[in-house]
């Protein structure tokens, strides 16, 4: 009998630590204050600070949503131990060794719209992802998850030569925008809490470094090919080549790249200046900004699962920001074409 009672309060303790362990978060279009008080107080975790945004948010695959992102999306963090015990900030301190869950919810008017899971310390299991997938169904009655059909985003050609040209010179699918720091205008009390801010703001300082490095770096080759031509004059034909004669010469000779000959598209030009804008790719998947491959059977939720993360998107928002980068790309295409045609006017 004792024994009995002892393996029932084991299994009791087996299954209470199994209830614990499992993924208790939320669900797409929820109210932010449900999913934190679930999140914070039931599963007992830690949500980073707003110094701590820019590096969560930097670290995501879909990193380049906070550029476009408006004033009205708020962003949180999370961190949740593996064990269910409660979180801190000392376990986050090592970031190198995680062990538990983060978690980035997006909310718009004060809804979920995004929500990731990413595992670390191993790999998600199919039990994970299972309990995951379900949680974001409560509350949709009816509906179920599908593979998602992929389809690539193939815009049509400007005009009809352009259309008569690809059909016998290769062209390759990569297509991509300029995004600049949003105006002073736009930048109220709002923004500057905004994880739209912290990455902008990184930008500036990137922008800052690598425009100081070219300047060294041109600094250095002027000096060297200064110190070659006094060399030349004062030595003549006989005079023994430099270390700087090298680095003037021959490092300054840029050979024929013939990797990609005969298959065009667009590639983004290095900044070098001061300004402060980013170059970001639209996705090849249609009518996404984060791309998918699970949505739901009545089209309004989908998924995208990778090794160690899952990501669920509410899909009006994913097209809504998908039209957004749509809405660039149009506008400085006409400007690229005005571009390339002063580029080759004189030949």
């Amino acid at each position: 009998m004792r024994l009995e009672m002892k393996t029932a309060k084991l299994s009791a303790l087996i299954l209470s630590a199994l209830i614990l362990a499992q993924p208790s978060f939320a669900r797409v279009g929820e109210k932010r204050a449900e999913l934190q008080g679930r999140i914070l107080s039931k599963s007992g975790a830690y949500e980073y600070p707003a110094e701590e945004k820019l590096r969560e948010s930097l670290e995501l695959p879909y990193s380049d949503i906070f550029f476009i992102q408006g004033e009205d999306i708020k962003n949180a963090f999370f961190f949740k131990r593996f064990d269910g015990a409660a979180a801190s900030n000392l376990d986050t301190l090592n970031q190198g060794e995680l062990y538990g869950w983060e978690v980035h919810a997006a909310f718009k008017k004060g809804v979920s719209v995004l929500e990731s899971y990413r595992r670390h310390g191993a790999a998600l299991t199919f039990l994970e992802v299972k309990i995951l997938m379900k949680k974001m169904l409560e509350g949709r009655d009816g509906v179920s998850w599908k593979a998602a059909q992929y389809v690539a985003s193939k815009p049509a050609p400007s005009d009809e030569f352009s259309a008569e040209l690809e059909k016998i010179v290769r062209k390759n699918s990569d297509r991509f925008v300029y995004l600049y720091p949003p105006s002073t205008v736009g930048k109220t009390s709002a923004f500057f809490s905004s994880v739209s801010y912290y990455v902008w703001e990184d930008e500036k300082r990137a922008a800052s470094e690598n425009y100081a490095k070219m300047v060294e770096q041109a600094r250095r080759l002027s000096d060297a090919r200064t110190a070659a031509g006094n060399a030349s004059k004062a030595k003549g034909s006989t005079k023994n080549f430099s270390e700087g004669d090298v680095f003037a010469s021959r490092k300054t000779v840029i050979k024929f790249n013939t990797a990609n000959a005969g298959a065009f598209g667009e590639s983004p030009v290095k900044n070098r200046t001061k300004d402060v804008w980013i170059a970001i790719k639209i996705p090849e998947q249609e009518g996404t900004m984060l791309g998918y491959n699970y949505e739901t059977s009545d089209g309004s939720l989908r998924a995208l699962l990778t090794n160690n993360m899952v990501v669920f998107v509410d899909a009006e928002y994913d097209k809504l920001m998908r039209g957004h980068i749509e809405s660039i790309y149009q506008k400085q295409a006409e400007k690229r074409e005005a571009q390339a045609e002063a580029s080759v006017s004189s030949f």
